[in-house]
């Protein structure tokens, strides 16, 4: 999704249509820039008219700009990946994740509670890899962010954002299960859906090695959210966290298990209940990764 990124478009693009050993093709959506960045698609469209497909639409912000390209991108690929518009991805990024994806290397591959396992092929797959991280002049930054492999657990997957959209690939298999459901609640990121959607339904692979420079800027938030404007929106009782409950309810009930199906009805009761909030406030798989960040999710419930 691109929103006025000007000449850091263009850099972003190229080292995407250069990757290594991967046929390549861009979905771009404008998500109502102005007429110069605009130009700037134009003109990557007819450089690259078999590789670059430009739309153009209104402004519906990046969540939802991101969420109208992932239901809109054409089935016939192998493989899917998101893009911000100015990060630089290292030439290997896509075949170190595709790779570890085909692998059947032990290693390579986890399960859900972040134990080594074979892959198996009837499972729809999600990888993602590391970055190097950098301030607007390609410098690297003195705080660095730390991706894990994989969510501790299924509980905690729904109360954080794990998987980092820009460093995400992912099979056709997951991506005709995105393509089943559309989210109902608009303040779902589409990062956050579809790395849920792996981790929760399929197989989660993660390359270590950092494959793309993530530019980071001042108004940029941590993995685990920034606590003070979290508390900001408690006070004026704005979303503090994206709620995916009543859509993984909705959209993804068959291939849960019961106890996956328990939580997200108590998660879902829970301010119609007190034994149920009371269920909710106890249970300590459902936190954040830092105890700030914990008590004022509990502090919301």
């Amino acid at each position: 999704s691109a929103y006025n990124g000007g000449n850091k478009i263009i850099r972003q693009v190229e080292s995407i249509i250069l990757q290594e050993e991967v046929n390549v093709s861009l979905f771009i959506r404008d998500d109502g820039s102005d007429i110069d960045n605009i130009n700037i698609l134009r003109q990557l469209e007819k450089k690259y008219p078999e590789k670059i497909f430009c739309i153009y639409g209104a402004n519906l912000g990046f969540k939802q700009s991101f969420m109208e390209l992932s239901y809109m991108a054409f089935p016939n690929f192998d493989y899917y990946a998101f893009s911000d518009q100015d990060d630089i991805w290292f030439s290997d990024k896509l075949i170190s994740c595709i790779k570890l994806m085909e692998s059947d290397i032990k290693e390579n591959q986890i399960n859900k509670e972040g134990n080594v396992k074979r892959a198996q092929s009837n499972r729809c797959k999600l990888a993602h890899c590391n970055c190097i991280s950098v301030d607007k002049k390609l410098r690297l930054r003195s705080e660095q962010e730390k991706r894990i492999p994989c969510p501790p657990n299924h509980k905690m997957a729904i109360s954080t954002e794990f998987f980092q959209g820009c460093g995400m690939v992912w099979d056709k298999k997951l991506m005709e299960l995105i393509q089943t459901y559309r989210p109902k609640n608009n303040n779902i990121s589409h990062d956050y859906w579809v790395g849920l959607l792996g981790y929760w339904i399929g197989q989660v692979y993660f390359c270590k090695d950092p494959k793309f420079y993530h530019i980071r800027y001042e108004n940029n938030e941590s993995m685990d959210g920034d606590v003070k404007k979290g508390l900001k929106n408690f006070i004026t009782g704005d979303v503090i966290y994206m709620n995916p409950v009543q859509d993984l309810l909705e959209g993804y009930t068959n291939y849960m298990s019961e106890e996956d199906k328990v939580f997200l009805k108590t998660l879902s009761n829970y301010q119609h209940s007190i034994k149920e909030k009371f269920r909710i406030l106890t249970d300590w798989e459902f936190r954040k990764p830092s105890m700030m960040a914990t008590m004022l999710l509990k502090l919301a419930v």
